[in-house]
């Protein structure tokens, strides 16, 4: 079955469905978000419309050095992003707070816009 389960048992299997139906996302937000620290974020752009968004800090040791980044995958009718962002560790260790800023530098259309995380 492709489409989503509502609570009760009604289900919707329909591929026209947006943002319910996003196979090509699925596999990298299993991989690298799902069971993780990470925050998801959600609100409306003018120009994107609907956007869901999910935000992920991350280290990575690579010649005996902790390098920090954001891994980051928007999901918007334009089309879905993934990406990944490098920062600082003073950034990082705050990185909850930063996640709008995260966001308007990988898409500045969401500028101005409120996402709420859920």
């Amino acid at each position: 079955m492709v489409g989503f389960t509502i609570e009760g048992g009604a289900t919707n299997t329909s591929r026209e469905l947006w943002p319910d139906y996003m196979p090509e996302n699925s596999h990298w937000y299993r991989l690298y978000f799902f069971g993780q620290e990470h925050r998801n974020f959600f609100g409306e752009a003018p120009q994107l419309g609907v956007v869901i968004a999910s935000v992920k800090p991350e280290t990575i040791e690579k010649d005996g050095k902790t390098n920090y980044r954001y891994r980051v995958i928007i999901r918007s009718k334009d089309g879905n992003h993934k990406t990944c962002l490098t920062t600082n560790k003073r950034t990082y260790e705050t990185w909850m707070a930063h996640c709008q800023s995260v966001l308007e530098q990988i898409e500045p259309r969401l500028k101005d816009v409120e996402l709420i995380p859920f």
